[in-house]
């Protein structure tokens, strides 16, 4: 009996033992040691299959029970895998696949993504599945993404939004390096453009901003590729620009190096008038820059281990600037035929620009099923110097001459850490994570002439900022996604005028919530999201003094200004991947807006920044894309609510509320079959409405161009012209109690620009450069 009983409890322990599920993990590689998205991992075992795809990363994992088990691996283009595994217990099983260079050479793989797609948090345009796959540069596939606008002279803005970061690979861009950057990548080394118009809880709080992400294709060739690019402008006045880029691969080390500079000279153009019960002001600025930019951008990432890399950026930007410019200022009495006076103001300014940036960072990949862990640390310095030297010409009852001087020297400095961790559990993919920053700015101006009360200007300003975030998704059945996350920002500023002991000490304290969720039915795709954010204001409008246009004109800063905030809510639809309809909503409160004020008794007119604004407002979006054989167009439009209204006991201005729409058609013809030549049409309409506190009128943006590549892909030609028709000049209007404020600006966007860029080396050779964020950059502007 005792002999049956341990028997039976033996056979009892391998039953459970057999019946017992274990995982099967691992990571499909490539001979340099990259991950391989969507192989094919098929099991099996007695006639019983089963088969998973890996992941992104290239990982995959197996439920499996006790047993012996035959595992085939599969993916085009490389040799298929296959051997036995036996399952005890947990097992994790790496495989490396080798190039099939026999079907690489015959195969045609054919991409089954769609060129729009709608993801949780993020809309994507699949570039190596359009048209825009090849021959061109990374700001003209951006041109074609949805809801990104660029303007005639290269500015990224995206529709709904007042601010834009541009990341590369998941790496934030900033400052003078995103036009240099983005004009250097070709569209054969993008695989997708994410366009993230609420940013979730991994990103800082900062600003009613978007995000969008250009996603490089995963590159397995090594070798060098050179790439040089020059440039001819022609607006009012003409401009050139040259870039060098270099590019290493080899099985561990990436190397990227571009150099690039620019000599322009533009016109820019302002008439501003400013009318009250008394008198009225008219002032016409005419100023022509000419500047001299040089750029050396590096970056360096090497593979430590299979799981370990780090990486090294550094940016070196040096700009001169010297101005000529002539300002022409009437003062006239209401009802008076004859001027009361009239000054005419020379202006010679000489600007000097130089920023530097240092980055470093290191990845971890913790496991084969996608945990990782990312850290880097950034430093960056810009230094502002300028001397402004002004001759004005009083013409009125007592004629004079007057002269005045500003010399600026000013140094922002700034570092930050960031801790990143991502961790993809069963139940939910995790993110969480840190950052501190800290941002110190030193202003010293001398400024000397009539009528200015303090010469010497010597500002400090201090900022440091803590952030801690958490955020989940996870996937709600076959059609149900959602995700939601949490920030929390601390940040606490001092500054203080140095001469006058003005300044503000504060510390401020915010939680920043997003919630997302996504419906996914056949043919169509629903995304509702809400996200809370922070808006704060740059240093020159915390700086308290005056900088004088001329000898009646001055801006000053408000140092007791406060950030302004925003809730935001989104919802898009998508049908078939190629009609998107979204609507939008903003609440803004203490938003802050420059008020400019005459002060008759002294004859001066000063501009200074207060906390005064909400507004409601409202967006639809609509936008779709039709594509043949020789054509791709895409087609937007979209109209904006605006209801502003001011907070009366700071200033009285009359509510406004009304409407403003913009269109856009953008056509890239393929002129011949090998895809080689192609012809670009855009037209840009802007209808007259309301913006803010702003009534505007309409204004347009005709641009045509070719493109040519020659067949073996080592010469690119371009040729555009853009504002064919001088119709993108800005004009405003703005209603005071009891006063109006008008301007018309065009700043010389009507231009020829003719390119050739030349490369030689591995065209397949393209470096998986990083970028990292350096700091507040753009808010020392």
């Amino acid at each position: 009996m005792r002999t049956f009983i341990t028997t039976l409890l033996l056979f009892s322990v391998c039953t459970l033992r057999a019946q017992q599920s274990f995982k099967l993990t691992g990571s499909i590689t490539d001979g340099g040691g990259g991950g391989l998205p969507y192989a094919t991992v098929g099991i099996s075992s007695g006639g019983q299959q089963t088969a998973v795809l890996s992941n992104e990363a290239g990982s995959y994992s197996l439920p499996l029970k006790t047993g012996r088990y035959l595992v085939k691996v599969s993916l085009v283009g490389y040799t298929t895998y296959q051997d036995s595994v036996t399952i005890s217990g947990d097992k994790i099983l790496n495989i490396r696949l080798e190039k099939d260079a026999k079907t690489l050479a015959e195969v045609n793989v054919v991409a089954a993504k769609p060129i729009i797609e709608q993801k949780i948090d993020r809309l994507t345009f699949n570039v190596a599945n359009s048209v825009f796959n090849r021959g061109f540069s990374a700001m003209e596939v951006l041109s074609q993404a949805p809801r990104v606008e660029v303007s005639p002279d290269g500015q990224l803005s995206l529709i709904g939004k007042s601010t834009l970061a541009v990341m590369i690979d998941g790496r934030i861009i900033s400052g003078d390096a995103v036009k240099d950057r983005l004009a250097a990548i070709r569209s054969d080394n993008i695989a997708s453009i994410e366009v993230i118009t609420m940013p979730p809880a991994k990103y800082s709080a900062q600003g009613n901003s978007g995000l969008l992400n250009i996603a490089l294709k995963k590159n397995p060739n090594l070798g060098w590729l050179f790439s040089f690019n020059t440039g001819y402008q022609q607006r009012t006045f003409a401009a050139g620009s040259q870039s060098v880029t270099v590019n290493y691969k080899s099985s561990k080390l990436d190397v990227n190096f571009n150099t690039n500079g620019f000599i322009e000279k533009r016109r820019f153009k302002t008439d501003l008038q400013f009318e009250q019960a008394a008198i009225k002001w008219d002032n016409d600025n005419v100023r022509d820059p000419f500047g001299k930019n040089v750029s050396v951008n590096t970056s360096l990432n090497y593979k430590l281990t299979k799981k370990m890399n780090v990486g090294f950026l550094g940016d070196i930007t040096t700009q001169k600037v010297k101005e000529d410019g002539v300002t022409s200022s009437v003062f006239q009495t209401i009802g008076r035929t004859a001027a009361d006076s009239a000054a005419s103001a020379i202006i010679n300014n000489a600007m000097r620009y130089t920023t530097k940036s240092a980055t470093a960072y290191y990845d971890f990949m913790i496991d084969s099923l996608g945990k990782k862990l990312t850290v880097n640390g950034s430093y960056f310095v810009r230094n502002n110097g300028s001397d402004v030297f002004t001759n004005n010409q009083i013409n009125s009852k007592n004629p004079r001459q007057e002269l005045f001087t500003n010399t600026d020297d000013t140094r922002y400095q700034g570092s930050s850490v960031n801790l990143d961790l991502e961790l993809p559990y069963k139940f939910a993919k995790i993110e969480t994570g840190g950052a501190l920053a800290y941002v110190n700015n030193h202003s010293l101006i001398n400024a000397t002439g009539k009528g200015i009360p303090i010469g010497v200007n010597d500002f400090l300003y201090k900022e440091n900022t803590a952030a801690l975030y958490v955020s989940g998704s996870k996937k709600l059945g076959k059609s149900w996604s959602a995700k939601a996350g949490l920030r929390y920002e601390r940040t606490g500023i001092n500054s203080e005028l140095v001469n006058t002991g003005l300044g503000n000490s504060t510390a401020i304290n915010n939680l920043f919530p997003s919630l997302f969720l996504s419906y996914t039915p056949k043919n169509n795709s629903i995304t509702i999201a809400y996200s809370k954010r922070i808006q704060r204001p740059s240093f020159s409008l915390l700086n308290p003094f005056r900088s004088y246009v001329n000898s009646y004109t001055y801006r000053t800063g408000n140092p007791y200004l406060l950030p302004a905030f925003s809730d935001n809510v989104e919802l898009t639809h998508i049908y078939k991947n190629n009609l998107t309809t979204t609507l939008s909503g903003t609440v803004l409160n203490g938003g802050f807006g420059s008020i400019t004020t005459f002060k008759q008794g002294e004859a001066l007119t000063e501009s200074k920044p207060f906390n005064y604004i909400k507004t409601y407002s409202g967006n639809l979006y609509v936008a779709y894309t039709f594509s043949y054989k020789w054509l791709n167009s895409y087609n937007s439009f979209s109209l904006t609510y605006n209801r502003s209204v001011a907070n009366k006991n700071v200033v009285v201005l009359p509510d406004v509320n009304g409407f403003t729409a913009n269109y856009s058609i953008r056509n890239t013809l393929t002129l011949n079959s090998k895809k080689t030549t192609f012809a670009v049409v855009n037209y840009q309409y802007g209808f007259p409405g309301t913006s803010g506190f702003f009534t505007l009128q309409s204004r347009s943006n005709l641009e045509a161009g070719v493109r040519f590549q020659s067949h073996n892909g080592m010469f690119m030609y371009n040729l555009v012209v853009s504002d064919i028709l001088r119709t993108g000049a800005n004009r405003t209007a703005m209603q005071y109690n009891g006063a109006r404020q008008t301007t018309h600006i065009y700043n010389d966007l009507r231009y020829l620009n003719f390119s050739v860029t030349y490369s030689f080396g591995n065209a397949k050779a393209r470096a998986n450069t990083k970028y990292i964020d350096g700091g507040n950059k753009n808010r020392t502007l």
